[in-house]
Protein backbone atom coordinates (compact mmCIF):
# COMPACT_ATOMS: atom_id res chain seq x y z
CA UNK A 1 0.00 0.00 0.00
CA UNK A 2 1.56 3.57 -0.94
CA UNK A 3 1.59 5.58 1.93
CA UNK A 4 0.42 8.90 0.75
CA UNK A 5 2.70 11.09 3.40
CA UNK A 6 5.60 9.98 2.28
CA UNK A 7 4.60 10.25 -1.72
CA UNK A 8 3.89 13.84 -0.95
CA UNK A 9 0.44 14.21 -0.59
CA UNK A 10 -0.43 16.54 1.77
CA UNK A 11 -3.77 18.21 0.76
CA UNK A 12 -5.46 21.04 2.94
CA UNK A 13 -9.04 20.06 3.81
CA UNK A 14 -10.57 23.23 2.87
CA UNK A 15 -7.65 26.15 1.64
CA UNK A 16 -9.26 29.37 2.87
CA UNK A 17 -8.00 31.72 -0.27
CA UNK A 18 -5.02 34.05 0.82
CA UNK A 19 -4.91 33.59 4.32
CA UNK A 20 -1.55 34.67 5.86
CA UNK A 21 -0.72 37.20 3.08
CA UNK A 22 0.69 40.43 4.06
CA UNK A 23 -1.07 43.13 2.48
CA UNK A 24 0.58 45.16 -0.27
CA UNK A 25 0.11 48.76 1.59
CA UNK A 26 -0.62 50.32 -2.10
CA UNK A 27 -3.20 49.45 -4.62
CA UNK A 28 -2.09 47.18 -7.39
CA UNK A 29 -3.75 46.87 -10.65
CA UNK A 30 -4.79 43.35 -11.86
CA UNK A 31 -6.34 42.12 -14.52
CA UNK A 32 -8.09 38.61 -14.28
CA UNK A 33 -8.86 36.43 -17.35
CA UNK A 34 -8.86 32.85 -15.68
CA UNK A 35 -12.13 31.28 -15.82
CA UNK A 36 -11.66 29.06 -12.49
CA UNK A 37 -10.95 32.08 -10.63
CA UNK A 38 -14.11 33.89 -12.15
CA UNK A 39 -16.32 31.13 -10.88
CA UNK A 40 -15.00 31.66 -7.08
CA UNK A 41 -14.49 35.52 -7.48
CA UNK A 42 -17.50 36.23 -5.42
CA UNK A 43 -16.14 34.16 -2.01
CA UNK A 44 -12.51 35.53 -2.77
CA UNK A 45 -12.57 39.14 -3.63
CA UNK A 46 -12.94 41.05 -0.48
CA UNK A 47 -9.66 38.94 0.92
CA UNK A 48 -8.19 40.37 -2.37
CA UNK A 49 -9.32 43.78 -1.85
CA UNK A 50 -7.77 44.52 1.51
CA UNK A 51 -4.56 42.41 0.08
CA UNK A 52 -4.52 45.80 -2.39
CA UNK A 53 -5.44 44.49 -5.27
CA UNK A 54 -7.38 46.52 -8.17
CA UNK A 55 -8.94 43.43 -9.92
CA UNK A 56 -10.33 44.07 -13.72
CA UNK A 57 -12.04 40.95 -15.00
CA UNK A 58 -11.91 40.45 -18.38
CA UNK A 59 -15.22 40.56 -19.32
CA UNK A 60 -14.80 43.99 -18.06
CA UNK A 61 -11.86 44.74 -19.95
CA UNK A 62 -13.45 43.47 -23.65
CA UNK A 63 -16.40 45.48 -22.99
CA UNK A 64 -14.20 49.02 -22.81
CA UNK A 65 -12.99 50.55 -26.16
CA UNK A 66 -9.21 50.31 -27.22
CA UNK A 67 -8.16 53.55 -26.01
CA UNK A 68 -9.75 52.51 -22.93
CA UNK A 69 -7.90 48.92 -22.74
CA UNK A 70 -4.63 50.51 -23.63
CA UNK A 71 -5.00 52.80 -20.67
CA UNK A 72 -5.66 49.42 -18.39
CA UNK A 73 -2.58 47.61 -20.00
CA UNK A 74 -0.60 50.60 -18.74
CA UNK A 75 -1.14 50.30 -15.59
CA UNK A 76 -1.53 46.72 -14.31
CA UNK A 77 1.43 44.78 -12.33
CA UNK A 78 -0.50 41.33 -12.37
CA UNK A 79 -2.21 39.25 -14.54
CA UNK A 80 -3.75 36.15 -13.17
CA UNK A 81 -4.46 33.37 -16.47
CA UNK A 82 -4.41 31.06 -17.64
CA UNK A 83 -6.48 32.73 -20.37
CA UNK A 84 -5.91 34.58 -23.78
CA UNK A 85 -5.16 37.49 -22.52
CA UNK A 86 -2.70 36.62 -20.92
CA UNK A 87 0.32 37.07 -23.92
CA UNK A 88 -1.19 40.25 -24.78
CA UNK A 89 -0.13 41.60 -21.07
CA UNK A 90 3.05 40.11 -21.40
CA UNK A 91 3.73 42.01 -24.59
CA UNK A 92 2.09 45.05 -23.82
CA UNK A 93 2.00 45.78 -20.43
CA UNK A 94 4.85 48.22 -19.61
CA UNK A 95 4.19 47.78 -15.75
CA UNK A 96 3.59 43.89 -15.42
CA UNK A 97 5.47 42.14 -13.27
CA UNK A 98 3.83 39.11 -12.60
CA UNK A 99 1.78 36.68 -14.91
CA UNK A 100 0.19 34.14 -12.22
CA UNK A 101 -1.47 31.22 -13.97
CA UNK A 102 -3.72 29.27 -11.30
CA UNK A 103 -3.32 25.95 -13.32
CA UNK A 104 -0.21 23.80 -13.62
CA UNK A 105 0.06 24.05 -16.93
CA UNK A 106 2.08 26.92 -18.43
CA UNK A 107 2.22 26.40 -22.34
CA UNK A 108 -0.53 28.76 -23.40
CA UNK A 109 2.05 31.41 -23.15
CA UNK A 110 5.37 32.69 -24.36
CA UNK A 111 7.46 32.17 -21.21
CA UNK A 112 10.99 33.20 -23.10
CA UNK A 113 9.08 36.20 -24.32
CA UNK A 114 8.32 37.05 -20.53
CA UNK A 115 11.96 36.63 -19.26
CA UNK A 116 12.89 38.66 -21.63
CA UNK A 117 10.81 41.39 -20.55
CA UNK A 118 11.66 40.68 -16.83
CA UNK A 119 8.30 39.36 -16.35
CA UNK A 120 8.15 36.47 -13.53
CA UNK A 121 5.64 33.95 -14.21
CA UNK A 122 4.27 30.73 -12.01
CA UNK A 123 2.29 28.28 -11.96
CA UNK A 124 0.05 26.95 -8.96
CA UNK A 125 0.38 22.50 -9.09
CA UNK A 126 -1.40 22.45 -5.72
CA UNK A 127 -1.73 19.14 -3.82
CA UNK A 128 -6.25 19.34 -4.34
CA UNK A 129 -5.75 20.74 -7.73
CA UNK A 130 -3.51 17.47 -8.48
CA UNK A 131 -6.01 15.29 -6.28
CA UNK A 132 -9.01 17.14 -8.73
CA UNK A 133 -7.35 15.51 -11.66
CA UNK A 134 -6.48 12.38 -10.39
CA UNK A 135 -9.79 11.75 -8.84
CA UNK A 136 -11.45 12.81 -12.90
CA UNK A 137 -8.45 10.52 -14.06
CA UNK A 138 -10.08 7.52 -12.12
CA UNK A 139 -13.72 8.35 -13.07
CA UNK A 140 -12.85 8.18 -16.55
CA UNK A 141 -10.93 4.80 -15.93
CA UNK A 142 -14.24 3.50 -14.42
CA UNK A 143 -16.35 4.77 -16.69
CA UNK A 144 -15.06 3.72 -19.79
CA UNK A 145 -14.68 0.35 -18.02
CA UNK A 146 -18.09 -0.24 -16.56
CA UNK A 147 -19.49 2.06 -19.96
CA UNK A 148 -21.36 4.17 -17.19
CA UNK A 149 -21.79 6.93 -19.18
CA UNK A 150 -23.51 4.77 -22.48
CA UNK A 151 -25.64 2.82 -19.75
CA UNK A 152 -26.85 6.10 -18.24
CA UNK A 153 -27.84 7.94 -21.65
CA UNK A 154 -29.78 4.97 -22.97
CA UNK A 155 -31.59 4.43 -19.76
CA UNK A 156 -32.55 7.69 -20.07
CA UNK A 157 -33.67 7.87 -23.83
CA UNK A 158 -36.02 4.93 -22.49
CA UNK A 159 -33.95 1.56 -23.25
CA UNK A 160 -33.26 -0.91 -20.96
CA UNK A 161 -30.29 -2.32 -22.18
CA UNK A 162 -27.47 -3.79 -19.76
CA UNK A 163 -24.13 -3.38 -21.45
CA UNK A 164 -21.34 -5.59 -20.92
CA UNK A 165 -18.02 -3.76 -19.31
CA UNK A 166 -14.68 -5.03 -17.65
CA UNK A 167 -13.51 -5.03 -14.71
CA UNK A 168 -10.83 -2.53 -13.52
CA UNK A 169 -9.62 -4.43 -10.25
CA UNK A 170 -6.26 -6.45 -10.99
CA UNK A 171 -5.84 -4.99 -14.01
CA UNK A 172 -2.89 -2.95 -15.34
CA UNK A 173 -2.59 0.72 -15.32
CA UNK A 174 0.72 2.07 -17.62
CA UNK A 175 1.12 5.72 -16.04
CA UNK A 176 3.30 8.59 -19.14
CA UNK A 177 4.17 11.22 -16.78
CA UNK A 178 4.97 9.78 -13.15
CA UNK A 179 4.94 14.17 -11.80
CA UNK A 180 2.32 14.93 -8.74
CA UNK A 181 -1.05 13.93 -10.81
CA UNK A 182 0.59 11.01 -12.33
CA UNK A 183 1.69 9.35 -8.59
CA UNK A 184 -1.79 10.69 -7.33
CA UNK A 185 -3.55 8.41 -9.82
CA UNK A 186 -0.76 5.85 -8.76
CA UNK A 187 -1.92 5.89 -5.18
CA UNK A 188 -5.84 5.38 -6.23
CA UNK A 189 -4.78 2.53 -8.21
CA UNK A 190 -3.03 1.03 -5.50
CA UNK A 191 -6.57 0.79 -4.03
CA UNK A 192 -7.86 -1.54 -7.14
CA UNK A 193 -5.08 -4.10 -6.75
CA UNK A 194 -4.20 -2.89 -9.88
CA UNK A 195 -0.67 -3.43 -11.19
CA UNK A 196 0.77 0.14 -12.34
CA UNK A 197 3.74 0.64 -14.49
CA UNK A 198 5.46 3.99 -15.36
CA UNK A 199 8.36 4.77 -17.80
CA UNK A 200 11.90 3.89 -17.16
CA UNK A 201 12.78 7.61 -16.81
CA UNK A 202 11.17 8.01 -13.94
CA UNK A 203 12.51 5.45 -11.69
CA UNK A 204 15.40 7.45 -10.60
CA UNK A 205 13.39 10.29 -8.93
CA UNK A 206 13.62 9.59 -4.85
CA UNK A 207 9.72 10.59 -4.30
CA UNK A 208 8.96 7.48 -6.87
CA UNK A 209 10.67 5.21 -5.23
CA UNK A 210 7.28 3.85 -2.69
CA UNK A 211 5.08 4.10 -4.79
CA UNK A 212 5.23 0.26 -6.19
CA UNK A 213 5.39 1.00 -10.17
CA UNK A 214 7.39 -1.20 -12.58
CA UNK A 215 9.30 0.88 -14.48
CA UNK A 216 9.59 0.27 -18.22
CA UNK A 217 10.12 1.78 -21.73
CA UNK A 218 7.04 2.99 -23.10
CA UNK A 219 6.66 0.31 -25.77
CA UNK A 220 6.69 -2.42 -23.30
CA UNK A 221 4.21 -0.28 -21.23
CA UNK A 222 1.75 0.61 -24.21
CA UNK A 223 1.25 -3.36 -25.09
CA UNK A 224 1.47 -4.60 -21.57
CA UNK A 225 -1.63 -1.97 -20.00
CA UNK A 226 -5.10 -2.56 -20.22
CA UNK A 227 -5.26 1.50 -19.44
CA UNK A 228 -3.35 3.92 -20.19
CA UNK A 229 -3.35 7.44 -18.51
CA UNK A 230 -1.56 10.30 -20.06
CA UNK A 231 -0.27 13.17 -17.42
CA UNK A 232 2.71 14.61 -19.25
CA UNK A 233 3.09 17.94 -19.63
CA UNK A 234 2.79 19.69 -23.38
CA UNK A 235 6.10 20.86 -24.72
CA UNK A 236 7.77 20.33 -27.53
CA UNK A 237 9.06 16.98 -26.75
CA UNK A 238 6.02 15.41 -25.88
CA UNK A 239 3.91 17.03 -28.87
CA UNK A 240 2.34 13.76 -30.42
CA UNK A 241 4.26 11.33 -27.67
CA UNK A 242 1.05 8.89 -28.73
CA UNK A 243 0.38 8.58 -32.48
CA UNK A 244 -0.40 6.09 -35.12
CA UNK A 245 2.32 3.80 -33.92
CA UNK A 246 1.82 3.79 -30.27
CA UNK A 247 -1.84 2.90 -30.65
CA UNK A 248 -1.14 0.26 -32.77
CA UNK A 249 1.41 -1.43 -30.09
CA UNK A 250 -1.65 -1.38 -27.62
CA UNK A 251 -4.12 -4.02 -27.22
CA UNK A 252 -7.18 -3.85 -28.81
CA UNK A 253 -9.15 -4.47 -25.11
CA UNK A 254 -7.08 -1.25 -24.19
CA UNK A 255 -8.41 2.15 -23.06
CA UNK A 256 -6.66 5.65 -23.59
CA UNK A 257 -7.17 8.13 -20.51
CA UNK A 258 -5.68 12.23 -21.90
CA UNK A 259 -6.41 14.51 -18.21
CA UNK A 260 -3.08 16.40 -19.58
CA UNK A 261 -2.79 18.30 -22.78
CA UNK A 262 -4.88 17.16 -26.11
CA UNK A 263 -1.59 17.81 -28.16
CA UNK A 264 0.32 14.96 -26.03
CA UNK A 265 -2.03 12.52 -28.48
CA UNK A 266 -1.83 12.86 -32.77
CA UNK A 267 -5.60 13.24 -32.80
CA UNK A 268 -5.99 11.71 -36.03
CA UNK A 269 -4.57 8.85 -35.07
CA UNK A 270 -6.86 8.85 -31.87
CA UNK A 271 -9.84 9.18 -34.39
CA UNK A 272 -8.88 6.36 -36.63
CA UNK A 273 -7.71 3.98 -33.69
CA UNK A 274 -11.02 4.57 -31.91
CA UNK A 275 -13.06 4.10 -35.24
CA UNK A 276 -11.35 1.26 -36.34
CA UNK A 277 -11.36 -0.39 -33.11
CA UNK A 278 -7.79 -0.86 -32.84
CA UNK A 279 -8.21 -0.19 -29.04
CA UNK A 280 -11.75 -0.62 -26.98
CA UNK A 281 -12.36 3.35 -26.24
CA UNK A 282 -11.02 6.42 -24.45
CA UNK A 283 -11.74 8.78 -21.71
CA UNK A 284 -10.58 12.61 -22.94
CA UNK A 285 -11.01 15.67 -21.14
CA UNK A 286 -8.97 17.82 -23.67
CA UNK A 287 -9.40 18.31 -26.81
CA UNK A 288 -7.96 20.49 -30.18
CA UNK A 289 -8.67 23.85 -30.17
CA UNK A 290 -10.60 24.09 -26.99
CA UNK A 291 -13.50 25.01 -26.91
CA UNK A 292 -14.37 22.60 -28.94
CA UNK A 293 -18.08 20.98 -29.56
CA UNK A 294 -17.26 19.94 -32.85
CA UNK A 295 -14.28 17.33 -32.87
CA UNK A 296 -15.64 13.84 -34.45
CA UNK A 297 -14.57 12.44 -31.78
CA UNK A 298 -16.94 13.41 -29.62
CA UNK A 299 -19.37 11.38 -32.03
CA UNK A 300 -17.64 7.89 -31.39
CA UNK A 301 -19.77 5.35 -28.97
CA UNK A 302 -16.47 4.17 -27.49
CA UNK A 303 -15.29 7.06 -25.92
CA UNK A 304 -17.07 9.07 -22.73
CA UNK A 305 -16.08 12.86 -23.11
CA UNK A 306 -15.60 16.15 -20.22
CA UNK A 307 -15.12 19.67 -21.52
CA UNK A 308 -11.31 20.05 -19.88
CA UNK A 309 -12.85 19.96 -15.83
CA UNK A 310 -9.92 18.06 -14.40
CA UNK A 311 -9.44 20.48 -11.50
CA UNK A 312 -12.62 21.75 -11.30
CA UNK A 313 -14.32 21.01 -7.80
CA UNK A 314 -14.79 23.46 -5.45
CA UNK A 315 -11.58 22.35 -3.14
CA UNK A 316 -9.19 22.41 -6.23
CA UNK A 317 -10.05 25.69 -7.83
CA UNK A 318 -9.76 27.74 -4.29
CA UNK A 319 -6.51 25.80 -3.76
CA UNK A 320 -5.27 26.95 -7.32
CA UNK A 321 -6.40 30.36 -6.70
CA UNK A 322 -5.20 30.78 -3.38
CA UNK A 323 -1.82 29.77 -4.26
CA UNK A 324 -1.92 31.94 -7.79
CA UNK A 325 -2.50 35.25 -5.24
CA UNK A 326 0.25 33.64 -3.25
CA UNK A 327 2.88 33.76 -6.14
CA UNK A 328 2.11 37.18 -7.11
CA UNK A 329 2.16 38.99 -4.00
CA UNK A 330 5.63 37.13 -3.52
CA UNK A 331 7.20 38.43 -6.29
CA UNK A 332 5.47 42.30 -5.42
CA UNK A 333 6.72 42.00 -2.00
CA UNK A 334 10.55 41.32 -3.64
CA UNK A 335 10.43 37.54 -2.93
CA UNK A 336 10.99 34.24 -5.22
CA UNK A 337 7.67 32.55 -5.59
CA UNK A 338 7.42 28.91 -4.57
CA UNK A 339 6.29 28.03 -8.20
CA UNK A 340 8.68 29.63 -10.48
CA UNK A 341 8.06 28.84 -14.30
CA UNK A 342 11.30 30.57 -15.59
CA UNK A 343 14.02 31.14 -12.66
CA UNK A 344 16.14 32.75 -15.39
CA UNK A 345 14.13 35.96 -14.84
CA UNK A 346 15.92 36.40 -11.70
CA UNK A 347 19.67 36.36 -13.38
CA UNK A 348 18.31 38.73 -16.41
CA UNK A 349 16.62 41.20 -13.78
CA UNK A 350 13.00 41.37 -12.68
CA UNK A 351 11.03 44.35 -13.61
Amino acid sequence: MIDRAEAGYRPRPDPSPSDGLRPLGRRVPALLVNGSFLDVLDQVAPRLEALGLDLITSQEFLALDHAEQQRVLATIEIVFGPGPLVQDAINTAPRLKVASLASSGYESIDVDAATERGIVVTNAPTDLGTESVADLTFGLILDVARQISQANHLLRSGIWLRPLGVTVWGKTLGIIGLGRIGRAVAARAAGFNMTVMALSHHAARPENAKLGVHFVPLDELLRRSDFVSLHSRYTPWTHHLIGREQLRLMKESAYLINTSRAGVVDQAALLEALTNRWIAGAGLDVFDGEPNTDDPILALPNVVTTPHIGNRTREGVLDVVDQGVRNALTVLHGRRPEFLVNPAVYERGVR
